[in-house]
Order: C-alpha cells, then structure tokens, then sequence
C-alpha cells in the first residue's frame, strides 16, 4: 500500500486545499504588505585572518499585518501599542563573519531573541530600544533612530545604530571564546532601500558600517576597527502603481496532508514502482494559507 503513497498524499493536498476545511466564509481580508525573493550577502571578517569577507544566500520572505511581521532578518509579535509606543516580540537572525577554519566550532549564524520598543511620535522618524539575548543568555542592547522615506519608485530608510554588548557576547563572538573580550559599545551607520523596477518587481539593497568598541579591537584575534556589510537581491511585492484592494476574493484555508517516505527516485514514483522506506519514516503536515492579494505580475 506505501507504494502509493505519493500518488495518495498529491490527491489529499489538493482535495484538502480545494475544500478548504477551516474557510471562513464571512471573513474578507485587505491586501497585505508582503515580498519574496533572493538577497546576496557580503560582510567584511574582523579577524586576523587571510580571508577578507565572507558571502551568504539569504531568501527573503516578508509579511506585516496589526498582529504578525517578518522582515527578511527578523519576525515577531506586535504585543502591546499605546500611544506613540510599540512593543514587540521579536527573534533576529545574526550574521557570525568568521574565518572557514573556525565555523564548525563556533556554529556560524545565530538567532537573537528579545523585546523591542518603538517610539514614534512625528510620523517618518522613530526610535527603537532592544534588549537582545542569543539562545545561551548573552546579552546586548540596542539603540536606533532612522527614518522612512519613500518616493514613487524607491524607499529607503538611513539609520544611526548603537549597540552595547555585555563580556559573554563580546568574549563569544569576538574573542571566539579563546580570549576574554569586556563589555563594550558599538556605533553604526546604515541604509536600507529599495526600488520598484516595474509592477511587482523590486530591487533590494542595504549597507551597514559598524565601528566596533575598544574592548573588541584591542583583542589579539580582532585586526580591523570595522565591521561593514552589504546586501542586493531582486524579489516581488506589492505593486506600488496600483491602490490596495480593501477587499480581497482569496480566502484563508486549512491543508492536511500524511505522506510516507521512499529511497525511490522520482521516476519510480510516477511509474508506481516505489520502494518501501525501511525505517518506515512519515510525515504529517497542518498548512495554514493567509491571502496577500489577488494579482501578481499583472495577472
């Protein structure tokens, strides 16, 4: 019966998804803000090291609404808004630009988690206070005041970072734990833009120039005062030339699907000839699916 299984869970997906279990056919959403596509990052390595920099592939997936947010890096929850604050819930993913010899021991990129307060009060400029912690408790904080501005084509938004980072982190993740690093103060420089190149195609860029603290450029590994990245990818969103819709035909729904695992190839698989997995492994998945618009691409 595992044989057809593919075949099965493909029909499931679809008759599941057609159906809609969870529809709720009263609900109405507007369009949301929402992207997705591909960005290329280069950062500069601090290290005393004969590599110079580094490169990453990052997708980039983007959604906000009164509750819910991602951004690229960052996702969270809209906790609490009074007045000209907001407060958040928020993980971040941090970039760890160390040389290829020493990755697998310091585990590369991280995640951040912590609270955000935004202060708001004359429209286009805010303030942003964080308190961050990575997954064993070292901590920092950050301080940041930029500001929004959008043209008819592009949008960018330059900001003036500080952040202050406690023993643990800087020891971590400038001393590579092979060198106590103290407490310290980081001060950036940043800009985060982009251009709508026609209907819903975009193209994305962003720079940070960070002049790291005295304690870290006093460590022996550290041979740099800066620490500067940069980003650019292309993606999708919502078209700027047209108004939002209030009122979108797409609904909510709610996907099932139970599938069993095969060492077949694809081939097998469509001619009914897979082979059973013999760990017997499967997998069951809840899909939830919120609409974001009605058109894409000018269909």
């Amino acid at each position: 019966m595992r044989n057809i299984a593919p075949v099965f869970l493909l029909f499931l997906v679809m008759f599941s998804s057609l159906s809609a279990v969870a529809e709720e056919e009263t609900k109405t959403y507007e369009e949301q803000n929402w992207a997705v596509g591909a960005i290329f990052r280069t950062a500069t390595i601090p290290f005393a090291t004969e590599e110079g920099s580094v490169a990453t592939f990052i997708p980039l997936i983007s959604f906000e609404n009164d509750r819910f947010f991602f951004r690229a890096l960052e996702g969270g929850i809209k906790v609490y808004k009074r007045g000209d604050w907001r407060f958040s819930a928020l993980g971040r993913l941090r970039f760890v630009d160390i040389p290829a010899d020493v990755q697998n021991q310091i585990q590369g990129d991280t995640m951040d988690f912590g609270i955000q307060g935004r202060y708001q009060p004359f429209g286009l400029a805010y303030l942003d206070l964080e308190m961050m912690s990575d997954w064993d408790g070292r901590t920092f904080y950050n301080m940041r005041l930029a500001m929004d501005y959008e043209r008819p084509r592009l949008a960018f938004r330059p900001f003036v970072e500080l952040r202050y980072k406690s023993s643990s982190f800087n020891t971590r993740y400038f001393g590579l734990d092979m060198e106590d690093v103290d407490a310290g103060m980081d001060i950036g420089l940043g800009v985060v833009a982009n251009y709508n190149l026609t209907s819903n195609l975009y193209l994305y860029g962003a720079a940070q120039f960070t002049h790291l603290d005295s304690k870290v450029r006093g460590a022996s590994i550290i041979d740099s005062k800066w620490h500067n990245q940069g980003f650019l990818g292309v993606g999708f969103s919502n078209d700027k030339t047209k108004p939002r819709k209030k009122e979108l035909g797409n609904r909510s729904y709610l996907r099932l699907a139970h599938g069993w695992a095969t060492p077949s190839s694809l081939n097998d698989i469509l001619h009914f000839n897979a082979a059973d997995d013999p760990y017997n492994n499967q997998l069951t998945s809840i899909y939830y699916g919120y609409p974001l618009t009605d058109s894409f691409v000018g269909l």
